[in-house]
C-alpha cells in the first residue's frame, strides 16, 4: 500500500460525517446557512470522491484499472467532480452576497460579493 492510497481513506472517512452534518444543516430555514452547508457539502464530496478513484480504486482493481478507468471515460470522469466542485463554489459566493446589507445587495452580484465591503480609500499623507 502507498501513502497515497492510505491519505485517500483517511479523506474519504473523515468526509463522510462531514457531508452528512452539513447536508442536514442544508435543510435550515436561514438561506445563507443553506448556501453554506451545501457548499461544504459539494466541495468536500467533490475532493473525496476524486481522491477515491484516482487512489484508492487502482490499488483494488489491481491490473484492470486501465479498463476500470476507460469505462468510466477516463480522466473525462473529473469534469463530474469539477462541476460539483463549482456549484459548491458558487453556492458559497451566493452565501457571502446574501451577507451584503440588504440596501446594498443590488450593486454586489454572487461574482463580486465577496469584495464587499468596498476596500476605502488610503489617504495619501505627504510627508515634507
Amino acid at each position: 500500500m502507498t501513502f497515497s492510497y492510505l491519505s485517500a481513506y483517511l479523506a474519504f472517512i473523515m468526509s463522510l460525517p462531514i457531508g452528512y452534518a452539513y447536508l442536514r444543516i442544508s435543510r435550515s430555514a436561514s438561506d445563507i446557512v443553506r448556501h453554506m452547508s451545501i457548499s461544504i457539502f459539494c466541495v468536500v464530496s467533490a475532493f473525496a470522491w476524486r481522491s477515491i478513484f484516482w487512489d484508492a480504486v487502482p490499488v483494488w482493481v489491481d491490473e484492470h484499472w486501465p479498463v476500470f478507468r476507460d469505462s468510466f471515460g477516463g480522466r473525462e470522469v473529473n469534469n463530474l467532480w469539477n462541476l460539483v466542485f463549482a456549484y459548491g463554489c458558487y453556492r458559497a459566493l451566493r452565501a457571502l452576497q446574501l451577507m451584503v446589507p440588504e440596501e446594498d445587495r443590488p450593486k454586489w452580484p454572487f461574482w463580486i460579493a465577496w469584495l464587499y465591503p468596498p476596500r476605502r480609500r488610503r489617504r495619501i499623507v505627504s510627508r515634507d
